[in-house]
């Protein structure tokens, strides 16, 4: 979470949703009362780790970009 680098996630999901021009929202993680989690609307992890990056100076050794795993029997 970003919150480990002191950066509040409504004010990176907000900033996120403009510059990607994506549906971006904070949502409660589970067990969680304080904390928050993003959800980005899309394919946008390389983006979204640019601008966590460029426009927020985290150090490129703490973003990771997770792809998703295809469910089985999907078509493309």
């Amino acid at each position: 979470g970003v919150h480990v680098f002191l950066l509040d996630p409504k004010t990176v999901a907000d900033y996120l949703q403009k510059k990607l021009a994506a549906a971006a929202s904070t949502y409660a993680l589970p067990g969680q009362k304080v904390q928050a989690a993003i959800s980005i609307q899309g394919n946008m992890g390389a983006a979204v780790a640019d601008a966590l990056i460029s426009h927020f100076k985290l150090d490129r050794k703490y973003v990771v970009v997770e792809q998703k795993k295809s469910k089985a029997g999907s078509r493309k």
